[in-house]
């Protein structure tokens, strides 16, 4: 039976997933390239414009984007067994990752507040 085929397998995997995101989200540096962008606007709700449910909908599918990008970095982040005879590297490789990692993090939290935003604007 192959490793792909394999319950526990599967399970164990997953564990190692969430683990290693567990890590990454508490260990990477804050990144500081968000301090340095400009603050987003909120648009102009009005009836000569987009409406509220299209702009809302167009933000829910960016921070989607960014969470399914987060999810297929997590999966192709460096493991020790690709660096074991230069481990020295694989710490900066996994450190140069993880500072990716939480950049993504930090720009889907930035779309995050802007959506709450837009909506709290709308139901005023």
């Amino acid at each position: 039976m192959s490793s792909e085929n394999n319950l526990f397998y599967e399970e164990a995997l997953d564990a190692q997933r969430l683990a290693a995101d567990s890590f990454a989200r508490n260990t990477a540096p804050r990144t500081t390239i968000m301090d340095g962008l400009p603050d987003l606007v909120l648009p102009q709700v009005s009836i000569n414009g987009s409406h509220p449910d299209d702009l809302l909908a167009q933000q829910s599918a960016v921070i989607t984007a960014l969470a399914q990008l987060q999810r297929r970095m997590a999966a192709a982040r460096p493991h020790g067994r690709d660096y074991q005879y230069r481990p020295n590297e694989y710490v900066q490789a996994r450190d140069a990752w993880t500072a990716r990692e939480a950049l993504l993090l930090d720009l889907q939290q930035d779309l995050v507040d802007h959506a709450k935003a837009i909506s709290r604007s709308v139901q005023r």
